[in-house]
């Protein structure tokens, strides 16, 4: 199904609007890993908070007890962790959702011919986004604490949990990928049975696309260990290299998923 006339496509599109796919793709990694790293601190900022609780309460006994300084001692701790709670599950979603939304939207709206920062194709993206992103980031929380349970019960590991959750966490960005590929709502349903359909094709290919944007993380991530520890090495360069070479593929990449998938709902017609 990967012909000349569609390879001559692809080209063009990557060569005609690289400058832009850079910039939106940039900015989208670059301020998704500044809001993790913002939320990894402010969570031990309020784990710190907490913790300072302890002693407090610990010196609370049957013979030394004050009712009253007991229970503002509460209030304060309660206090602190509905905030903390309301930032985990409301802040950092709605964080997570706009810089996706916009930046990584207007990567997605440069393969459609429109015109860049198109209102309406924006609003499409994000109607789609707001399901697909809430259950992804709810699946994202389970995995969070079935994986922080492995440091305890090695067991969790070979349990039908963890596993569970991970299928369907893919099974979920694969509808996404899929999602983005056509925003026209009067063919989503018949798009999802196509993808379905044609899952041996099409779902390895989105696979594809799922680990070059983790594998992007993941680069991110050792560049931020290894530029915070003050150590510049040349280990620095090459993972900044690697990371724009990664990002380069996973922008071509991206345009294929988008031509290859729109030619396969085309003929499904």
């Amino acid at each position: 199904m990967v012909d000349h006339k569609m390879l001559k496509e692809i080209n063009k599109i990557f060569k005609e609007k690289l400058f832009y796919f850079l910039l939106y793709d940039l900015l989208f990694f670059l301020f998704m890993f500044i809001l993790f790293v913002f939320v990894r601190l402010k969570l031990l900022a309020y784990q710190l908070r907490l913790e300072q609780f302890s002693p407090i309460i610990n010196s609370f006994t049957a013979e030394n007890l004050d009712t009253i300084l007991l229970q503002q001692t509460l209030d304060q701790l309660n206090n602190v962790a509905n905030k903390a709670l309301m930032f985990i599950y409301i802040a950092v979603p709605i964080g997570i959702f706009l810089i996706w939304s916009f930046l990584h939207g207007s990567s997605w709206q440069l393969l459609t011919g429109k015109k860049r920062f198109y209102f309406k194709y924006l609003l499409r993206f994000v109607v789609v986004t707001i399901p697909f992103l809430a259950i992804i980031i709810f699946i994202c929380s389970k995995l969070f604490n079935l994986i922080s349970e492995l440091f305890v019960d090695y067991g969790v590991l070979f349990g039908v949990e963890l596993w569970l959750y991970l299928i369907l966490f893919i099974l979920a960005f694969y509808l996404m990928i899929v999602a983005y590929t056509n925003l026209n709502f009067k063919r989503f349903l018949r798009n999802f049975k196509i993808a379905f359909k044609k899952f041996y094709l099409m779902f390895p290919m989105a696979l594809v696309y799922m680990i070059l944007f983790f594998v992007l993380f993941v680069i991110l991530t050792y560049i931020y260990i290894v530029f915070f520890s003050g150590i510049y090495t040349s280990g620095l360069i090459a993972a900044i290299i690697l990371f724009l070479a990664f990002l380069l593929l996973f922008i071509y990449y991206r345009i294929f998923i988008f031509t290859f998938f729109n030619k396969i709902f085309d003929k499904s017609k």
